[in-house]
């Protein structure tokens, strides 16, 4: 019970491919003796005159004394060959429910397994919940089975018997046929019962602890940290190539000069501390400085402070508190140059 408890994951495809390998599906004897039996009665019942004239014929000529062993084995021909019918309807039965339950071939049950030739492992199985269903299966059979026949018994005794030997011979019939199909239909109902008790069992089996599900992930599609992490970078990408829409929006860029480009932007009154609003590198570092350019925003050269940029702020957060010296003097720096030239251009204006 504690195992089953600790069996909180629904089962992984892998989990489930790896069953069918090894020949394990949800699987009820019941089901399969039922539909067997069901199909031997409906083959029992549909050769039921040939049988009758069978019968009657073996029966003449067993007690015929003028009768050749040749001819007695001609009146028994018929019975076998019926015979072998309603045997093969029930095989028919038999491979019809065993693949409606999901027929696999698995060569992993065909090796020897030595646990099989353990004693202790075979009292195990005898004293198991297992075998406790199978004998209260077979118990609730019984009696279901009992009841019918002693029904149809009851049924058959309480009619008013005829005086004739073949109107007998026919409510005999008819009270076997009952019993068999009344049989049948119980067996079929339990049956469907035990496939459903099967089914969850299966599934019960199946299960996996949190161990096995993280094992089976690792499995199945990697580790989850590298996953994760992997994904974390996807994003991480993805905000590079989105930012190159933003970096028209820059105060200034700084290059390293060739390899990195990151894009700062401060608004003073909106904006706390700068931010990242773009940063790449190689082509992309160079399309950052394209579009810088296109739009006249100032392109600095400060390798040690782009570097330092790339590598630890990300595309739409604010800079580290470490950088503010740094990008302060070059944006007081860069106020004071705008302001220089438009101070010249208003003197040239005069």
């Amino acid at each position: 019970m504690a195992e089953s408890a600790d069996k909180q994951f629904a089962p992984t495809p892998s989990r489930r491919q790896k069953a069918l390998e090894q020949g394990e599906v949800a699987r009820s004897r019941e089901l399969t003796a039922a539909l067997s039996f069901l199909c031997a009665i409906l083959a029992l019942q549909a050769e039921s005159g040939f049988l009758a004239r069978s019968l009657r014929r073996l029966w003449a000529v067993c007690f015929d004394f003028r009768a050749t062993p040749h001819g007695r084995l001609s009146a028994a021909l018929p019975l076998l060959l019926a015979g072998g019918m309603i045997a093969a309807a029930a095989a028919a039965g038999a491979v019809l429910a065993g693949a409606a339950q999901g027929a696999v071939f698995a060569p992993a049950r065909l090796s020897p397994e030595p646990s099989r030739l353990n004693p202790l492992h075979y009292f195990r199985r005898l004293f198991s919940l297992e075998s406790a269903v199978e004998l209260l299966k077979a118990v609730v059979k019984a009696l279901v089975i009992a009841l019918v026949g002693w029904r149809v018994a009851i049924y058959c005794v309480t009619r008013e018997s005829p005086s004739e030997l073949n109107l007998q011979v026919d409510l005999l019939r008819f009270g076997a046929a009952r019993v068999l199909f009344y049989s049948a239909g119980a067996m079929m109902a339990l049956a469907m019962l035990d496939y459903g008790y099967a089914r969850y069992r299966y599934e019960q089996r199946l299960r996996l602890t949190r161990e096995e599900f993280e094992q089976a992930l690792k499995e199945d599609e990697g580790n989850p940290h590298t996953r994760r992490r992997r994904l974390q970078l996807m994003r991480r990408s993805a905000r590079r190539r989105g930012g190159l829409a933003q970096a028209a929006t820059a105060t200034v860029v700084l290059t390293n000069p060739t390899r990195y480009a990151v894009a700062l932007r401060y608004r003073r009154g909106y904006d706390r501390a700068p931010i990242c609003v773009a940063k790449g590198a190689g082509e992309l570092a160079a399309r950052i400085v394209g579009i810088a350019r296109m739009g006249a925003i100032p392109v600095m050269q400060n390798p040690p402070l782009c570097r330092a940029l790339y590598k630890s702020v990300n595309v739409g957060e604010p800079i580290s508190v470490k950088f503010y010296q740094a990008v302060a003097e070059i944006l007081t720096a860069l106020m004071r140059a705008e302001m220089a030239a438009q101070n010249a251009r208003g003197g040239a204006a005069r």
